[in-house]
């Protein structure tokens, strides 16, 4: 984090202040909801240094049109010798022409999840996707030392300390005073862990969206589009794509160059060394995958044909995150249980 910025940021009063066992928390709103104006330009620059944690995933764009309708939040953590950031985006349902994006990715059985959505949870309305938010683009800066002459003798925790106490505090100001009814989001598993527990006593919990929806687990899934293509580390479970592309070298259908041309670290043995490294670790050596994933044609040195490897994939392949659904009642229940 910039010196520069944490002075400027002097000047910038925080929604809210909170301090949990000795942690002070400052939450800030960066944008309102509806408004296309942030409501600071050191907000905005913040946000966008704790949105590059995303480029793991791939050339994700740092800001998109979700932004213009969006409410953003960065909460600031520090403790007694470091500082971190969580930034999170509440989008609303239904904005003009753009419906929420995760209605758009998901299918439940043959039908596209917003006609589900709209059955099973909001028979008798109307314009129902108004009674919808979006949370996603949940992203953070790493912790830093809290002054420059703590730096050099500080040594920096290698993943951040305080995700689910910023997490439940911006959904609390979030929530305060909105009407949506139903919350959902996009998580990864892993990432999930930390956001739902509050401290070693207490935790959240968003439930599946198919436990709402009725449907059978496998029945709700992602429409494997372009989207998981471009982003396999995030959309899908890697492991077992790699598990699919050593059945296909064993039938002879896929040749090690083949998978080499696009992944060059690729080996007999790629699965359990990947399963030695971290998550962060695992997205940048199989980085790769996306361009397999999006080749056209024939693969070169194999038997099949791009289609049929994304159709397998299709078959074979889990999504990577889990689908939440919860209502807005529900979480704000469990948010308001915890004091502080």
């Amino acid at each position: 984090m910039e010196q520069a910025w944490l002075k400027q940021l002097e000047k910038i009063k925080p929604i809210k202040k909170y301090t949990v066992t000795g942690v002070t928390f400052l939450v800030y709103k960066a944008k309102n909801l509806y408004d296309p104006k942030w409501n600071s330009g050191l907000l905005k620059k913040i946000t966008k240094e704790a949105r590059k944690s995303y480029l793991r995933y791939g050339a994700v764009p740092l800001f998109d049109t979700y932004d213009k309708n969006a409410e953003i939040y960065l909460c600031r953590a520090i403790d007694s010798e470091t500082e971190e950031w969580l930034c999170i985006r509440f989008i609303p349902g239904q904005t003009g022409s753009s419906p929420l994006e995760d209605l758009e990715q998901y299918v439940c059985g043959s039908k596209p999840l917003s006609m589900v959505v709209k059955e099973k949870l909001l028979p008798q309305v109307k314009n129902f996707q108004n009674k919808l938010v979006g949370i996603s683009r949940i992203c953070g800066i790493a912790p830093y030392a809290i002054t420059p002459e703590k730096s050099k003798n500080t040594p920096l925790p290698s993943s951040m300390k305080h995700t689910g106490q910023s997490f439940v505090l911006i959904n609390k100001s979030f929530f305060h005073k909105k009407n949506f009814t139903y919350l959902i989001g996009v998580f990864r598993k892993e990432l999930l862990k930390k956001l739902l527990r509050y401290d070693k006593k207490t935790s959240v919990y968003l439930p599946n969206a198919y436990e709402l929806l009725g449907c059978q687990a496998h029945q709700l899934h992602l429409n494997r589009n372009l989207l998981a293509r471009r982003f396999p580390g995030y959309f899908l479970n890697i492991f077992q794509l790699i598990n699919l592309l050593d059945k296909l070298i064993k039938q002879k259908k896929l040749s090690p160059s083949s998978i080499q041309t696009f992944l060059k670290p690729y080996n007999p043995n790629f699965k359990q060394y990947l399963k030695q490294k971290k998550y962060v670790e695992v997205l940048k050596i199989t980085a790769g995958l996306s361009k397999l994933l999006l080749a056209q044609g024939k693969i070169p040195g194999s038997k099949i044909s791009s289609d049929e490897l994304r159709n397998l994939v299709a078959k074979y392949v889990n999504d990577g995150p889990d689908l939440k659904i919860i209502s807005v009642d529900n979480w704000k229940k469990q948010l308001e249980a915890i004091t502080i």
